[in-house]
């Protein structure tokens, strides 16, 4: 995911919806377990369904994976990717 990427979804979603690099809470970094997981690139938190839709057709294009805070503690190991990601 390139730095353009993430200023793409900040145009799309606004420059509060999309936090990157130092703006990325530590919450991020372990799963609730406290295992150390990839450091995303990006977080978004959108407001809205329509966000949602926005953001989801950006990464489809884009071929981002997008890996929900929802799920982000009881992914499985196998979950964990090298790649460049972020989570919602």
């Amino acid at each position: 995911m390139s730095d353009g990427f993430i200023d793409e979804l900040r145009n799309a979603l606004g420059q509060n919806s999309v936090l990157s690099g130092a703006a990325i809470d530590a919450r991020y970094h372990h799963d609730l377990a406290g295992n150390p997981v990839p450091k995303p690139r990006a977080v978004v938190r959108p407001k809205t369904t329509e966000d949602v839709s926005a953001l989801l057709r950006l990464c489809h294009r884009a071929k981002v994976p997008v890996i929900s805070d929802c799920i982000m503690s009881t992914r499985p190991r196998s979950a964990t990717s090298s790649k460049s990601w972020f989570t919602t």
